[in-house]
């Protein structure tokens, strides 16, 4: 069950070669219950060609997040999960240092206001039983501060499973 959320890893986002079209997804704000400073300005996956994008096993995905922090920035996590009934954590997506995946010159520290864009490259780890996964899983890509335990992000939004790939 936890490899689902591995495909998850969509959200957020991408080091490595455009192989296709890309799309800027759809998104929405993360619950009030998860208060941030910061804004996500757009989330871009490649390939994808519609809205849900469409996640197979033998595939790898670019995920890049334009986003606007609103606070100074020395450290943070990046935290994926996918939701099956409750939000599950992205295997090995629970300690990606946001500081070390920021392209573009971006460096942290990052000022207050500053606009930086955040890459990852995605995948399904081996043997992820796509079979038994919704069609469509909800996401949630969060940045929270590893010093104060702050979010400075957060959006969800859904990707596809394409099953026949698995």
């Amino acid at each position: 069950m936890a490899a689902f959320v591995y495909l998850l890893a969509v959200a957020a986002a991408c080091l490595g070669v455009s192989v296709g079209e890309s799309l800027n997804i759809k998104f929405l704000p993360c619950d009030s219950s998860i208060k941030t400073t910061g804004t996500i300005i757009s989330a871009n996956v490649d390939p994808c060609s519609k809205f849900p994008c469409m996640l197979s096993a033998d595939s790898f995905y670019n995920v890049t997040v334009n986003v606007t922090v609103g606070q100074t920035v020395t450290a943070g996590l990046v935290k994926l999960q996918g939701k099956i009934g409750v939000y599950l954590p992205y295997p090995g997506f629970d300690q990606i240092h946001f500081c070390k995946q920021l392209i573009g010159g971006a460096e942290c520290p990052l000022k207050a206001g500053q606009n930086v864009l955040y890459r990852s490259v995605l995948s399904f780890p081996k043997g992820t039983p796509l079979s038994i996964l919704p069609d469509v899983i909800p996401f949630r890509w969060q940045v929270i501060d590893s010093e104060g335990g702050d979010d400075i992000l957060c959006f969800k939004s859904e990707v596809g499973v394409n099953k026949q790939s698995g």
